[in-house]
């Protein structure tokens, strides 16, 4: 019985390492150097992004004290083998929602207007608290009255240790690009992909646009391809984040690390498409200030083509 209760543990834990990418959608050459910077200061420093604080309530907008909704999204197992899932499996891969929020904020005023900046972004994992979607840790959980049982604990707190590994890539006051790791399906077998987010803001009016695509990511760090468009996201982005289950990926009834995946990154509004002269600088394992300031550029000018379009 103890050995039973043992390896249900072990599956446990090995779906909480895995809920934070999953939810999230639904270090070779040219590093960091300083030099030679004209226009905005990037920050290519590898940097964890920020967390939410716990207690935060969020809905379809943003909340209090931020001033955009990126996206929040809720995991469900929802294609492949749904069958094989134990009814606690199911249970606990709907039970947390993962969000992301930015707090755009004027910046410095002149005789011509205001100008914005990106004041910060952050992450956070949550979960229904008296009809409330609320931010959580492992260590809040109880006193903000989550009430979670063992097996919720257990996967709150794996799934937040994989918070440390979101990584900001690079920075200015418009700009921000970090990088979500996560298993997606690909050619019908679940692999490690890598969510890249870049967020760009319009300095005189303060709109935020989100781009999000995928890249492939091996056990080894090395990046890949981009796979598949660049997705446009909408504002306030919120819903559903489907699981993948692969019926091989369980062993004695209980998920590995490699039994879920996302079926693809967030769906946009819009669909860019990733060109020869793109493709270089969007798979990038890390940046310079000078490929941070290519990106921003080109990444600018395939959204201006596509709101045109």
């Amino acid at each position: 019985m103890i050995e039973q209760c043992r390896h249900a543990l072990c599956g446990i834990r090995f779906l909480g390492k895995m809920l934070l990418s999953l939810l999230m959608m639904c270090c070779l050459t040219d590093v960091a150097c300083s030099g030679g910077k004209s226009g905005p200061d990037y920050d290519v420093t590898l940097r964890r992004l920020e967390q939410i604080p716990p207690g935060t309530v969020i809905d379809k907008k943003a909340p209090k004290g931020w001033s955009n909704l990126i996206v929040k999204s809720y995991s469900r197992p929802g294609a492949g083998d749904v069958k094989q899932l134990s009814i606690t499996a199911d249970r606990l891969t709907r039970l947390l929602f993962t969000a992301i929020v930015a707090n755009v904020k004027p910046n410095k005023e002149g005789s011509d207007g205001k100008f914005y900046k990106l004041a910060k972004v952050a992450v956070g994992l949550g979960t229904r608290i008296d009809d409330k979607d609320t931010v959580v840790t492992p260590d809040t959980q109880k006193r903000l009255g989550a009430g979670l049982g063992l097996f919720a604990r257990v996967v709150l707190r794996t799934a937040q240790e994989k918070l440390d590994d979101i990584t900001i890539l690079a920075r200015s006051a418009t700009f921000q690009v970090f990088d979500s790791p996560s298993l997606m399906v690909v050619d019908g077998k679940h692999k490690r992909i890598v969510l890249r987010y870049a967020l760009l803001v319009e300095e005189r009016s303060g709109r935020l646009d989100t781009l999000v695509w995928a890249l492939g990511h091996d056990q080894d760090g090395k990046y890949g391809n981009p796979i598949g468009a660049i997705q446009w996201l909408p504002p306030d982005l919120t819903g559903d984040c489907v699981l993948h289950v692969d019926g091989n990926e369980f062993s004695l009834g209980q998920p590995t690390e490699k039994a879920f995946a996302i079926t693809a990154p967030p769906k946009g509004q819009k669909e860019i498409k990733v060109g020869d002269d793109l493709k270089p600088l969007v798979a990038r394992p890390r940046f310079s200030t000078k490929t941070a300031a290519e990106l921003e550029t080109k990444l600018r000018q395939a959204l201006q083509n596509a709101k045109k379009s």
